[in-house]
């Protein structure tokens, strides 16, 4: 039988849960000083907040939410008004969740000026969605914890992803759609979550060429994309502790691109040896891509681009949803390009930085010239090259 949600041993803390709550602390740092320079209210939706605190003290994600705030809004002047909304359904979890945060503000009560916890709610966040989009019209970033994946509908977060400056981070449980995914019982759970029908079918008919994980995974941020309308997605691999399979999926989305490439920045410096993904003790020495060669981005941006001109944050924001890269390794890729008169670049300062607005011009590249380039494979690399894929997540 499955844990209540109230349950102790529910409330363990994990190797897995402190990485996806540093990534969540960073963004949410690096999201509030942004905005809050423009903004004079922002505001922070913990959706699946829980207890407030794990089984032995650790913190849970209502209190490094508010602690994180609290610091900006210390260190940050024009930091004017941050507003919280926490929201858990266990009504043990919910009373356990208002102590703490009670607890947390009599702590330090002046620390929290310019902090309003707006509400604490006791209910299902599918259930009251459309109520707090309703209610909210400030630049808002919604936290979408579950433990399973029901109760996030995908109409759900199609109306939030409709709101101006608006971001979600969600959990998204690949682990419990994959093991479900055969069973008629759960058929409409999983429909809601991605706001189709018959994904079942569609990951045998229209995405075969995948494997199930990764067909999951593509169709769940194709309907972001196409279904809600978001510019940019980026995931994070989550493997359980101690595990060689896939437990969650860290799913980012936004219409910013800003805020698409802070967050890879944190996702990157976050994973197991600087990868996009946690892969847990058992798996440390597994590279989800091959992130050091950037030969292979030299040769993808050169193939995409080939004959354009285009400025250097345009061929970073058209890329950005399909390469597991950060800023530094563009810029890297695109230097050594230009060693070696593949491209020029209009604008570089005197010593070779490059802001956004630089332009790249990609030298032409016929079909004889690439062939010329061509090395023969031998068997064991056309093998290797055949199972292997730098983009696959």
């Amino acid at each position: 039988m499955p844990l209540a949600d109230d349950d102790p041993k529910k409330w363990i803390y994990k190797e897995h849960t402190e990485v996806k709550h540093e990534i969540l602390r960073k963004y949410l740092e690096a999201w509030i000083k942004i905005l809050g320079r423009y903004h004079n209210t922002v505001c922070f939706f913990d959706c699946f907040a829980g207890r407030g605190l794990y089984t032995n003290g650790e913190l849970g994600s209502p209190l490094i939410i508010m602690r994180a705030v609290k610091d900006v809004i210390r260190k940050f002047d024009f930091l004017k008004h941050v507003e919280l909304t926490f929201i858990e359904k266990n009504k043990n979890n919910h009373e356990n969740l208002v102590k703490v945060i009670q607890d947390e503000l009599n702590q330090d009560s002046s620390g929290y000026s310019g902090i309003t916890i707006k509400n604490i709610i006791n209910d299902e966040f599918a259930d009251i969605a459309d109520t707090i989009v309703q209610d909210c019209s400030h630049p808002s970033f919604y936290f979408i914890d579950p433990f399973g994946f029901s109760g996030i509908p995908f109409d759900s977060i199609k109306k939030i992803l409709a709101l101006p400056r608006t971001e979600v981070f969600i959990n998204f449980m690949i682990e419990y759609v994959y093991r479900f995914l055969p069973s008629e019982g759960h058929a409409r759970s999983i429909e809601e979550l991605y706001g189709i029908p018959n994904v079942k079918a569609l990951t045998e008919e229209e995405y075969e060429y995948l494997d199930l994980e990764a067909a999951l995974l593509k169709i769940y941020r194709d309907q972001l994309h196409q279904g809600a309308n978001v510019k940019f997605t980026f995931p994070f691999k989550v493997n359980s502790d101690g595990k060689l399979r896939t437990t969650y999926y860290l799913i980012h989305a936004t219409n910013n691109f800003k805020g698409c490439e802070v967050m890879k920045n944190v996702m990157y410096n976050a994973g197991t040896k600087k990868q996009f993904g946690y892969l847990g003790p058992a798996e440390g020495q597994m590279a989800i891509g091959n992130f050091d060669n950037l030969e292979s981005l030299q040769e993808y941006l050169a193939d995409i681009f080939n004959g354009q001109s285009l400025t250097y944050e345009a061929v970073r924001m058209q890329t950005a949803n399909d390469l597991p890269y950060v800023t530094g390794d563009y810029k890297t890729a695109l230097l050594q390009l230009e060693s070696k008169s593949k491209i020029s670049i209009e604008g570089k300062g005197k010593r070779g930085g490059m802001s956004d607005s630089c332009m790249v011009h990609f030298t032409p590249v016929t079909i004889e010239d690439a062939a010329e380039e061509v090395k023969p494979l031998e068997v064991e690399d056309m093998e290797e090259h055949s199972q292997s894929s730098l983009f696959d997540f």
